[in-house]
């Protein structure tokens, strides 16, 4: 079902090929014109119970933000987008839509779904975001990260009235919006004029800032109402084998940061060996390509069980990129500079994928893993237990005042799930605050001292 949808919605929106595309981070994917976007909203059947909607994790109106564009009201069909997703310019682009929204509607059983995603990206560039209503409320929020759940959170807070201050460790803004997805999917341009945007609207940003170092948590909460930890999972998983500390060996958030929007074409006819299945590995074995390396994914299991969207596979198909499976990485082999990787062949036994005893190796002058992702324990340097959620589908902690948010408490680390839950959690925080108020409660009664939720190295 979902493969006849993409490659329509495809053969409308794209307009280079492969091999033009490998050549460059151009963005993939252009925009419906307005006759593609009247055409394409015309066939909505505008059902009773729109299933489109609860396919939505952010629960965006589809069915009535498509109406609007009917009524060639794009304005109108923005607000209604935003009035659930604040970061439509994010997610018009980097959305797994065909198992989501589109997923759900009702002609995906024919295979042929309202192409969803590409009419929010129409709606998005061809209207504009208004000012946000000014604070009315003395409260204030310090929210850590400014990848798009602290983003998110952030407008969702100045919505209510509450003022929200954005900290972020790294020198740049827009966190893994920015560091880790590649330009040809989410250009850089796109986030830092949503960055802009949001300062224009007040509210404040600080980079270079590592909770531990300048402050720690504690330190910081008797200036704010509460803390809002959106930090997401921006450590890689790590593995465990002989030579991992060669050069030219690279974990995924490492390599994306350095490269996902380009630095130079250093891999003209070297190998890169990207291991990982998922949508991670696709982003680094296809930027790896753009470098000029000659790619092979290796994967530990079959391609029935790769994770990453097929759309990704597809493309990735496309452009020249080999796969390996029942492949598991086991030694690092080289002379200073990795050189080969040696990998357990692994077999599947009663739906078990168990090793052979058998091992290849493969080439490689650049090894990229991407087997997983993690939050950063090093952000409470108390036990990780005081800083999960008191029980699931809940963003409050056991730190009275302290709120997590985005890929840390999601089991799907989309940008669409981190803004949901940045959503949750500014549901949480208004009620807290309302409560606080009500007890007149003063930041000394919290009960919290410095060792309690001292964060940092």
């Amino acid at each position: 079902m979902e493969k006849n949808t993409v490659a329509r919605v495809q053969e409308k929106m794209e307009k280079i090929s492969a091999e033009e595309r490998i050549t460059a981070f151009r963005e993939i994917e252009s925009c419906f014109s307005k006759k593609q976007a009247l055409k394409e909203a015309e066939r909505c059947l505008q059902c009773i119970n729109p299933a489109c909607i609860n396919g939505c994790p952010a629960q965006v109106n589809c069915k009535e933000f498509i109406k609007k564009i009917l009524e060639e009201n794009f304005q109108g069909a923005l607000q209604t987008i935003l009035e659930q997703n604040p970061l439509p310019c994010f997610t018009c682009r980097a959305c797994n839509s065909e198992q989501q929204c589109e997923g759900n509607c009702i002609l995906a059983k024919t295979g042929d779904s309202i192409a969803i995603r590409a009419l929010e990206r129409f709606v998005v560039e061809n209207s504009e975001l208004k000012n946000l209503n000014a604070s009315t409320s003395k409260n204030n929020v310090a929210i850590i990260g400014s990848g798009p759940a602290g983003m998110a959170a952030a407008i969702e807070l100045k919505k209510i009235g509450v003022k929200g201050k954005i900290f972020e460790l790294q020198g740049n803004l827009g966190g893994l919006a920015i560091n880790a997805i590649p330009g040809y999917r989410l250009p850089k341009k796109t986030a830092e004029e949503q960055i802009k945007w949001m300062q224009g609207q007040g509210i404040e940003m600080e980079k270079n800032f590592k909770i531990g170092e300048k402050k720690t948590l504690s330190e910081m909460l008797p200036d704010f109402d509460a803390v809002l930890i959106a930090t997401g999972e921006s450590q890689a998983k790590k593995l465990d084998a002989n030579g991992k500390e060669l050069e030219g060996i690279f974990y995924w958030n490492d390599f994306l940061e350095k490269y996902c929007h380009g630095n130079g074409k250093q891999g003209k006819g070297k190998k890169c060996v990207v291991v990982g299945g998922g949508d991670t590995a696709m982003d680094c074995a296809r930027t790896a390509l753009r470098m000029e390396y000659g790619v092979t994914i290796a994967y530990r299991k079959n391609l029935e069980f790769m994770p990453c969207r097929k759309k990704e596979y597809n493309e990735a198909i496309e452009e020249g990129i080999k796969f390996e499976y029942l492949l598991s990485p086991q030694e690092f082999l080289g002379n200073k500079k990795i050189e080969k990787i040696k990998f357990q062949k692994l077999e599947i036994k009663k739906e078990e994928f168990v090793p052979t005893g058998q091992t290849i190796e493969m080439d490689a002058e650049l090894a990229i893993l991407a087997i997983g992702q993690e939050f950063d324990e090093t952000v409470f340097r108390a036990s990780m237990l005081q800083g999960k959620p008191l029980k699931e589908g809940i963003c409050s902690t056991e730190l009275h005042g302290v709120f997590l948010a985005g890929d840390a408490i999601n089991q799907q680390k989309t940008i669409v799930h981190a803004i949901q839950s940045a959503k949750n959690a500014v549901k949480e925080i208004q009620q807290f605050l309302k409560d606080k108020k009500q007890r007149n409660e003063k930041p000394e009664e919290t009960g919290l001292n410095r060792h309690d939720v001292l964060l940092g190295a």
